[in-house]
């Protein structure tokens, strides 16, 4: 399995050096989307609400993308699974 994992890696990123880049970036972009908009929209009075933005964008697109993922890899690569002893 964890060769699987190394390979994905290194097939998604391997012609895009601003790839990774992106991917750690791409959160803290919508995070500070959503906490200028929501502040200015609601008056939030909570206190590290930039945070806790951050914190459930990161987790709910963690468990997004490492699901989606792993049925992809599941469904394309089942004979390695199948024939493994």
């Amino acid at each position: 399995m964890f060769l699987l994992v190394k390979a994905r890696f290194f097939l998604r990123y391997r012609r895009f050096s601003v790839g990774l880049v992106w991917h750690l970036l791409n959160p803290l972009l919508i995070s500070l989307v959503l906490y200028l908009v929501l502040t200015s929209q609601f008056r939030m009075e909570i206190e590290h609400y930039g945070l806790h933005i951050l914190l459930g964008l990161v987790h709910f697109d963690l468990f997004r993308n490492i699901t989606t993922s792993s049925i992809q890899q599941l469904v394309n690569n089942g004979g390695l699974l199948v024939d493994s002893p």
